[in-house]
């Protein structure tokens, strides 16, 4: 109306949308995180969005997948902002019965270079199923050497992740197929003995051989030799066997010596004497008893010269060296006293006439009366029982 009081009516119809209204339609998956859910909105002017869990974001999407389990709520609004009321609803997956076993009744495995094996689900498993997430356990399932004797019988389960379980079992035979790791030495030296034998133990062979089980018996083809070795480097056979019968064997070199010296006694000393000639030959044997070798001997000689003349009267020491067939030599000292005890053998004289002197005196010297003489070695002076007259 005015001022003046005049009126005039008009007519106006108003019209409202109905009510925002939501629709939840929830699924329960079998497994875990497998839970699903879509909306359906009505009423309102449209434009719908949905705010899950009351996260204070709305967006768009009306379907969610892959949920877990638990409570849940969703919120809706139209693109004027009018809301519905709020719905609820819960997600529990079903799965309720244990995985289907499928794996092997017995299983023969191998230990490995250490010894050891553990048996794991890819050993035993076959086609083991179920609808979910599942793991297989094997139990107790680490063996050693000590388990290769008879079988094992372990404990096999199938969990699925909602917790549910099959067991079942296996049989496992363990088996140590891996022969000895062979590290021998290349050259291998031994001695003969006093005895003239030389005997090989197979441990020095051996450098650093190893066995996951452990070694049971070192072997050479040839572990004794005699003087006809010596010397000489010789190809044999080495050889590891383990506690379960595998075998490694590898060709060595052995190198047999003698370094024994031979032994002998030797006289300290020898008077020699000259003979007829003013000479003399020794030998070595003449002086040298208890002669022994632990192969044999080659040879006994004097070192240097052992011929002896007028020229040596006198002492002279000499070396006797014995050598056996390896070339071990032994030396010693022996004193020679060299002798002339042979007298001269003979002596030639003249008569001879001397004559007076004034003072009726003469003298006689041995040069006037002796012709000749004769000595194995040589007359150094000739007297005359008497020179004066």
């Amino acid at each position: 109306k005015d001022d003046s009081g005049c009126v005039i009516n008009q007519s106006v119809t108003i019209t409202e949308p109905t009510a925002v209204s939501l629709t939840v339609n929830s699924v329960n998956g079998i497994c875990l995180n497998s839970g699903s859910v879509s909306f359906t909105a009505t009423g309102g002017s449209g434009g719908y969005t949905y705010d899950l869990n009351s996260s204070g974001t709305f967006s768009s999407t009306a379907s969610y997948s892959n949920l877990a389990d638990g409570n849940y709520t969703v919120d809706v609004k139209d693109v004027n902002g009018c809301t519905g009321t709020q719905q609820s609803f819960t997600i529990a997956h079903t799965d309720a019965s244990g995985p289907t076993l499928g794996i092997n009744a017995a299983i023969t495995v191998y230990l490995d270079s250490l010894g050891t094996r553990v048996v794991d689900s890819s050993d035993v498993d076959i086609n083991t199923t179920d609808d979910c997430n599942f793991t297989l356990t094997v139990a107790a399932n680490a063996f050693t050497c000590a388990d290769t004797t008879g079988t094992t019988t372990l404990a096999v389960t199938a969990t699925d992740e909602s917790g549910n379980s099959t067991n079942g079992s296996v049989v496992v035979t363990v088996v140590d197929n891996r022969a000895p790791t062979i590290l021998a030495y290349q050259y291998t030296t031994i001695y003969s003995d006093v005895n003239g034998t030389a005997t090989l133990d197979p441990n020095d062979v051996d450098s650093a051989s190893f066995d996951g089980c452990g070694i049971a018996q070192k072997s050479v083809n040839q572990i004794s030799f005699n003087c006809s070795f010596a010397g000489d480097t010789v190809q044999r056979t080495f050889e590891l066997r383990d506690y379960s019968g595998n075998i490694s064997n590898q060709t060595v070199n052995i190198i047999i010596l003698d370094t024994i010296k031979p032994t002998f006694t030797l006289t300290s000393s020898y008077d020699l004497y000259l003979d007829n000639d003013g000479a003399d030959t020794l030998s070595a044997a003449t002086f040298a008893s208890s002669i022994a070798d632990n192969c044999s001997i080659a040879d006994l000689f004097f070192v240097g010269d052992s011929i002896f003349d007028c020229s040596e009267i006198g002492t002279r020491t000499l070396q006797v060296r014995l050598k056996d067939v390896n070339g071990n030599e032994t030396t010693k000292s022996i004193s020679i006293v060299a002798k002339d005890s042979l007298a001269p053998d003979s002596l030639g004289v003249q008569d001879f006439t001397i004559y007076l002197n004034a003072s009726g005196a003469a003298t006689l010297s041995a040069d006037s009366v002796v012709l000749y003489t004769s000595d194995n070695c040589s007359v150094t002076d000739t007297t005359l029982s008497q020179t004066s007259f």
